[in-house]
């Protein structure tokens, strides 16, 4: 259950981070509040492990079993994992929706709806 448990930690930090846009919204707010104008994606590599779901998986991985009380070597070598995997989960989650996409617009071309 905890392999399954870190893998859609996983999935979730890697939608948080690289897909949503929700760090990028949150640091254009914030760069607008208390600096003002001006392009601030310079400042995005030095907000890790926020910024970078590689990083952000490693740390909610191991609080996780930390929290669960399962810190051994082969769940950290799986969070490891899953870390080092992340930009094939954000490619594997992007693939799910545009295969979900093209299938409703073919049911819809079907139904000549």
């Amino acid at each position: 259950m905890h392999l399954l448990n870190l893998l859609l930690l996983s999935c979730f930090v890697v939608f948080v981070i690289d897909l949503s846009g929700f760090v990028d919204e949150i640091v254009s707010r914030l760069y607008k509040k208390y600096v003002g104008a001006g392009d601030y994606h310079h400042i995005l590599p030095k907000l890790k492990p926020f910024s970078c779901s590689l990083c952000s998986t490693v740390w909610v991985g191991l609080i996780y079993l930390l929290i669960t009380h399962t810190f051994t070597i082969p769940y950290i070598a799986y969070v490891c994992l899953l870390a080092f995997l992340t930009p094939v989960t954000g490619d594997f989650l992007t693939l799910i929706k545009d295969t979900l996409t093209k299938i409703i617009t073919k049911l819809y071309e079907l139904l000549h709806l």
